[in-house]
């Protein structure tokens, strides 16, 4: 279901007279604003600057809510943590102005009612779905808030193939085939279409008129039958990166789109790129993941001129707010709620959205980086790289690939294995190949950085160019005395990596409700964009020092009880602190230790630290094992 209502915040255009209020606390300030709104900064450079405000509303410490007091609190604390530490500032960094960009959809919609009402109805067996219209499918509901922004195409649409699908998510246990038919060439009724349908409860709003409830819903069907949508009465289902070739294909968009993944992009490089994408009037398109909540595709629109972007979440208004790309958390408006959903994995964006301009098109089929590129792995005798290969093409299906690893060598790059065994993908299926190496060895003592790179084989032998799959991550070959060690990099460890905080941040702290968890963290080397396992154990009443040794050593008593790992994006610049947030739910008192690992090289121990439940706010007193 949608989050409850949030407001949203817009960008400030003046300077207006910030009047400090009285908190208390040492390490941050909170400012109210004459007219409305009110601002929260950090006391500490090594701290993000801006933690909060609003252009609504003022902040009274003395008439606060109580659950906002302790937000606060925590936050004082978090920062007088990093005053307390040896972290040096991070050198200023130099970035152009960027001015605020008032958000450009302005059209709150959603995945039903009205907007599925040309949607297929469920057909199926499962009893929780009978009499039921299928929803549009959140890919389908941003997809066409940016085309009614641009309000294109004009003329008629091309006809839109049909297609066969499965459907597992309305009954556990039963799988259903559905097929759709071809969807006749259409004239999008742009000049019927409005921006609000729905009230604030959800409801239809009286003035909505059939013809714009036909008008609406017809686009939002033809774009969920573009990317072959997988429909159901709950969950519609689909990738957003066939839209990079359909939407010129069947609507006539600038064949310069093109889909890019945050992981082979800096931190400024990432916001760079989408900021000038909106700076250029072309909302952007975004996907990605919350960990084991799933995925989600929205649209980025705005930008606050404070290093926050304008999120419209598809979900009627709800939520729609200003963000850091680090984090889009979709609750974070909601200081009591902690919904476990931020989405900042596996980030994704569709840009250059934009009626036909003369782009180039789609060429020769091209694979995508996954969240981990790669995985090193050893026996006794031997290590094994497994490279993970993503591929999507509604243009080529299925494609052949060679995939290999190479040495930079100034600008020339050297292959370095000579494997190039072809890898047959097959579109929105995932795929590997592995490389063994032998750790005795005759090579003579050497040091290379290894790289991914691969290229297109064509059914007539036919090869496309070498590429990069990733520019941020490596692998480090070594050879000493005949003895080879392999490394993937870049690499956290408890030298260039610490936690100095955790706290319950969000949430109530209560048994079997989610909690907040939010950890402070020092990066103490290079900037890291990767992502966070914290696997929780219940350990009941034993200590925690007591409890990581039997854990660490595959010892742990039958009492104790492993849950799954939480995962989570986590992006850290360069000699930094920063929050990282994961969302838990307890199900019995007592002590539970959390362990803290890379996602991507899991035999890497970033350390631990303990938590009793049920807890309103807990601080740590041990953070790393001894």
């Amino acid at each position: 279901s949608a989050p409850a209502q949030g407001s949203t915040r817009r960008a400030m255009t003046t300077t207006p007279q910030l009047n400090e209020v009285a908190t208390g606390m040492n390490h941050l300030y909170v400012f109210n604003v004459d007219g409305g709104g009110y601002v929260i900064t950090s006391g500490d450079e090594r701290a993000v600057s801006v933690l909060g405000y609003s252009t609504t509303g003022t902040l009274d410490w003395q008439h606060m809510p109580e659950n906002m007091r302790y937000w606060l609190q925590g936050y004082n604390e978090a920062i007088a943590k990093i005053a307390q530490s040896n972290l040096p500032a991070a050198a200023p960094r130099q970035r152009a102005t960027r001015p605020a960009i008032k958000p450009m959809v302005t059209c709150p919609w959603s995945q039903d009612p009205v907007f599925n009402d040309e949607c297929p109805m469920y057909t199926g067996k499962a009893a929780a779905g009978q009499g039921k219209r299928c929803v549009t499918g959140c890919t389908a509901t941003a997809i066409a808030q940016v085309m009614y922004y641009h309000k294109w195409p004009k003329a008629a649409t091309t006809a839109i193939p049909g297609y066969k699908y499965e459907v597992s998510n309305v009954q556990k246990g039963l799988t259903e085939p559905f097929e759709l038919p071809e969807l006749p060439a259409t004239t999008f009724d742009w000049d019927n279409m409005r921006d609000k349908y729905l009230d604030a409860s959800g409801g239809v709003l009286s003035d909505v008129t059939p013809a714009q409830r036909k008008a609406v819903a017809t686009l939002m069907r033809y774009v969920g039958q573009m990317v072959n949508m997988s429909y159901s009465p709950e969950i519609s289902l689909a990738f957003h990166d066939p839209a990079v070739e359909l939407l010129p294909k069947y609507f006539n968009y600038d064949k310069g789109l093109r889909s890019i993944f945050r992981y082979d992009y800096t931190i400024d490089e990432w916001e760079n790129t989408i900021y000038n994408e909106l700076a250029a009037n072309r909302p952007v398109v975004y996907a990605a993941m919350a960990g084991d909540d799933g995925g989600h595709t929205f649209v980025c629109d705005g930008y606050d001129g404070q290093g926050l972007f304008h999120i419209n979440w598809g979900w009627a208004g709800d939520g729609d707010n200003y963000f850091s790309l680090s984090v889009l958390d979709a609750k974070g408006y909601d200081k009591t709620v902690a919904a476990g959903n931020a989405f900042n994995m596996s980030q994704t964006a569709l840009i250059g959205i934009q009626k036909e301009n003369g782009g180039t098109g789609v060429g020769l089929p091209e694979l995508k980086m996954p969240i981990f590129p790669y995985t090193i792995t050893e026996d006794k005798e031997k290590y094994y790289i497994k490279i993970n290969l993503v591929y999507f093409s509604a243009a080529y299906p299925t494609a052949t690939f060679e995939v290999d690893l190479f040495e930079k060598k100034g600008d020339q790059w050297e292959q370095f294995t000579l494997d190039g065994e072809p890898v047959n993908m097959k579109t929105g299926v995932d795929g590997t190949y592995t490389f063994t190496y032998y750790k005795s060895t005759e090579d003579p003592d050497c040091q290379k950085n290894l790289y991914v790179r691969y290229r297109y084989k064509g059914t007539d032998n036919q090869y496309g160019e070498w590429k990069l799959l990733t520019k941020s991550q490596y692998v480090e070959y070594k050879v000493s005395n005949k003895k080879l060690t392999l490394t993937g990099y870049p690499v956290l460890t408890q030298t260039n990596f610490k936690m100095t905080d955790a706290q319950v941040t969000r949430g109530t702290g209560d048994i079997n409700t989610t909690s907040e968890i939010t950890l402070t963290v020092e990066n103490k080397d290079a900037e890291f964009n990767g992502a966070f396992s914290l696997i929780p154990y219940f350990i009941g009443n034993d200590k925690a020092e007591d409890a990581y040794k039997l854990i660490d050593a595959d010892t742990p008593k039958a009492t104790y009880v492993k849950y799954n790992a939480l995962s989570v994006g986590a992006f850290l610049r360069a000699n930094s602190t920063t929050p990282v947030k994961f969302y838990f739910t307890p199900k019995d008192e007592g002590t539970y230790l959390f362990l803290l690992y890379d996602a991507a090289q899991p035999e890497n121990d970033l350390g631990y630290f303990y938590m009793y439940f049920p807890a309103e706010v807990t601080g740590i007193e041990s953070l790393t094992p001894d």
